[in-house]
């Protein structure tokens, strides 16, 4: 039997329909113990740790210890640790269902809040991120579908136009997070501002509005794509769709055909919006990462994606990237 809620003991491996709901999810990280009624027996789950009633089952690291370790307010905590259980719990968290999309950030408030009221007053929550993780909060991303039907298996834009697209939470479906390396010490991007205000004043509540502005290396060019084609399973040669899209200006500054070293993984089905190509510019985090950002208006930009050197080379050295300083607003 495992912590996620699966049966076990030689039986169903889906999770119950319970464990799939975002609501749930608060409430049972909340709860300072659970009992779960299995279908062959009982689990009990608290933030210590997790049994079976039959005591056979392996330990095993759960949301609630994960929880359990955020709420301590150790200062000796490393912070990539506890940093790593936010990204391991909101990844958990966006796999799960809501019935109202608006609820995204809501559902996890009661969380968020807790964990908030460990954290120092400057650290502020912003729209599912701790400002302290910032620029590095802003690198999750959606993992490329592997399906037959890319465009359908894509998650979606939330309908809320006030989540900022540089949040995880602007994105219906599955997430996942590039997380620093230990030894990565540069830092390409400055953050000069970073807010979110709520409807309850204190970072919590319903999103209002949200603003970003950043400097670091932007490279402006053009995004073309063909029609996705899918992998065969297994198949772990190349990314999913590296060859489907291509940035021009990136191959130019690189000096050398690049479309075969990187991968774009785009945050929804943007190629079934508007035709190829189109205008962006990409804020480069490292040599071998960036977001990609397409104009809306005023001056602003919004997030569609980011692109990464799957092959764990760096496309570009960073004296390179210190030439194309600038700054940009992104909503």
């Amino acid at each position: 039997m495992k912590m996620d809620g699966r049966e076990g003991s030689g039986g169903d491996e889906s999770p119950p329909p319970l464990l799939k709901r975002g609501w749930v999810y608060q409430e049972r990280l909340l709860s300072p113990r659970v009992l779960h009624f299995c279908r062959r027996e009982l689990l009990f789950e608290c933030r210590a740790g997790n049994q079976c009633q039959c005591g056979e089952r392996e330990p095993e690291v759960g949301p609630k210890e994960i929880f359990a370790q955020l709420l301590t307010g150790d200062a000796a905590l490393d912070s990539r640790q506890s940093h790593r259980g936010w990204w391991a719990m909101t990844r958990q968290y966006s796999q799960l269902r809501l019935t109202f999309e608006k609820d995204v950030l809501l559902a996890l408030s009661g969380i968020a809040w807790r964990i908030g009221d460990t954290r120092p007053a400057e650290d502020d929550y912003l729209c599912g991120i701790w400002k302290s993780t910032l620029p590095y909060g802003l690198l999750w991303y959606v993992p490329d579908p592997n399906l037959e039907s890319p465009a359908g298996s894509y998650p979606q834009r939330a309908s809320d136009p006030r989540v900022p697209s540089w949040s995880w939470a602007s994105i219906v479906g599955p997430i996942r997070w590039w997380l620093p390396s230990p030894h990565w010490n540069r830092n390409l991007v400055e953050v000069d501002h970073a807010q979110c205000t709520t409807d309850t004043g204190d970072g919590y509540g319903q999103v209002v509005g949200a603003s970003l502005k950043l400097t670091g290396p932007i490279l402006a060019s053009e995004l073309a794509w063909q029609p996705l084609v899918s992998r065969p399973p297994g198949d772990r040669k190349e990314p999913n769709n590296a060859s489907t899209w291509h940035l021009p200006a990136l191959s130019e500054l690189a000096n050398r055909p690049v479309d075969s070293e990187y991968s774009f993984h785009p945050d929804f089905a943007l190629f079934t919006e508007q035709a190829s190509p189109i205008s962006v510019r990409c804020l480069w985090f490292k040599p071998d990462m960036a977001l990609v950002l397409r104009p809306t208006d005023e001056g602003k930009f919004e997030r569609i994606g980011l692109v990464h050197d799957w092959g764990g080379g760096e496309l570009l050295t960073s004296q390179q990237l210190r030439q194309l300083l600038g700054t940009i607003k992104v909503v």
